[in-house]
């Protein structure tokens, strides 16, 4: 491979590959660097031990870039940022279902010889990294990063409307909006670097969970569209949401239940992903596998049908810890 573009091509043939095939002896041979390849690997290991356990039949799929730019070109060094987009069809038993995913990646590639190799390979965006935790211990985003809202959006009618104070949680509404907004995101709410609870909420309040708006960011459960948008701790910060949701309020409940087959589309899991006490990741549950395990949308690393239990990503350690809740209004 003379020119970059060549290893660059064949990285991207190589996990595309890996994911519709789950063979990933593919990739090694592109990277001279051993520590980027080994978090690769460790990271590929879990995802084929998954889908053993899972039973898990490839149909078809597989990953590409939609969108890329080159951070720099030098003569020796060329660094790749790309967004890829992940669609694959799987069957396990009698049921077949589509998953997909967005990943974005900066790939650093340097000349070694007469050839190309990947020396960098950093995924952005990882669920859990982002934010910061203030003195009670809400993790709240960076405010660098929180994006403005269009203010055309105020009187805009949604593809799939907001429901406030139902009479009951309507799972399939909120199933709805987490199935049109994983990979997009509604104009009408603020949008953060770790937005993963801000859509989780956002999902929920389709469904008709009403707010519980005190006045006070560290209580309730609450968005204010008023000037300038504001919003509760419990609305946009995994950890916060996760204590609030047992706690048994006027409205929003969460239910606490053992095992991930108690669940149902529109219920939701938390992610404490060192096992340390505090919870960096939420998810909405969307559908049920062959098995009748949860599968998830979730914001951050944008996905739509995730299995459960995440160990396909960067975050995962075997400390994590989950909590499951059957939602009730």
């Amino acid at each position: 491979m003379k020119r970059w573009t060549e290893a660059w091509n064949a990285y991207v043939r190589a996990r595309a590959a890996a994911w519709r095939t789950g063979a990933f002896d593919g990739l090694e041979p592109l990277y001279a660097d051993p520590a980027p390849w080994r978090r690769e690997q460790e990271r590929w290991e879990r995802i084929a031990a998954q889908r053993r356990e899972r039973g898990l039949v490839p149909v078809t799929g597989g990953e590409w870039p939609v969108r890329m730019r080159v951070e720099h070109e030098g003569g020796e060094t060329v660094a790749v940022t790309a967004r890829l987009f992940r669609r694959l069809v799987w069957r396990a038993g009698w049921r077949e279902w589509v998953e997909e995913g967005i990943e974005e990646r900066t790939v650093h590639l340097v000349r070694v010889g007469k050839r190309w190799a990947v020396v960098g390979d950093e995924v952005l965006g990882v669920e859990g990294r982002g934010g910061t935790r203030n003195r009670s211990g809400h993790r709240q985003p960076a405010a660098g990063f929180v994006l403005a809202v269009d203010e055309r959006a105020r009187n805009t009618t949604l593809a799939v409307p907001v429901r406030q104070n139902a009479p009951a949680y309507d799972r399939e509404a909120a199933v709805a909006y987490a199935e049109r907004w994983w990979n997009g995101y509604n104009p009408r709410f603020r949008r953060f670097a770790d937005d993963c609870t801000n859509f989780l909420s956002q999902c929920l309040l389709a469904g008709g969970a009403p707010m519980r708006d005190t006045g006070n960011r560290a209580t309730g459960w609450w968005y204010r569209w008023t000037g300038a948008h504001l919003w509760s701790y419990s609305w946009a910060v995994a950890n916060s949401l996760r204590w609030y949701l047992p706690i048994g309020h006027r409205g929003l409940r969460g239910i606490p239940v053992e095992n991930p087959r108690e669940l149902l589309p529109g219920d939701v899991i938390c992610y404490d992903f060192e096992g340390d006490g505090r919870w960096n990741h939420t998810t909405l549950v969307v559908a049920k596998d062959g098995q009748g395990m949860p599968l998830v949308n979730a914001h951050t690393t944008n996905s739509r049908r995730r299995y459960w239990d995440y160990r396909d990503s960067y975050a995962w350690t075997p400390q994590c810890r989950y909590a499951f809740f059957r939602i009730s209004v």
